[in-house]
């Protein structure tokens, strides 16, 4: 098993520092309500400190992204998603994986809401 090197928690700092910001919260805003101190976000966001996995769980549960998402950059190309959509993402940055879930969550939810309305 691949150990986590210190790239690797700095990525896994990047991804969490883009999607507060697509989210439109401040580091203050994310540590209250991940019951977190603001210098624990700070360090965690600058690949300075390690995060738990806890901590992991949490902050992404509140920004709405998931945890392999986060850990994408640290998981070895053996274990990487090679379904259709993971291999149309792997050589995205996680910014462009993010929008890409964002824009497919948005049309899964539509395509129900129609398929409601058709029923």
């Amino acid at each position: 098993m691949k150990e986590i090197m210190s790239e690797d928690y700095a990525s896994i700092g990047q991804h969490i520092r883009e999607a507060r910001l697509r989210k439109g919260w401040s580091q203050q805003e994310l540590a209250e309500r991940a019951d977190l101190s603001v210098p624990y976000i700070s360090l965690v966001e600058g690949g300075r400190r390690h995060i738990s996995l806890e901590a992991l769980v949490q902050i992404a549960s509140l920004l709405e992204i998931s945890a392999d998402f986060l850990l994408s950059d640290a998981l070895p190309s053996a274990v990487r998603d090679l379904s259709p959509l993971g291999l149309l993402t792997n050589d995205c940055s996680a910014y462009e994986k993010q929008v890409i879930f964002d824009t497919a969550l948005a049309l899964k939810i539509s395509l129900r809401q129609n398929n409601k309305t058709k029923s």
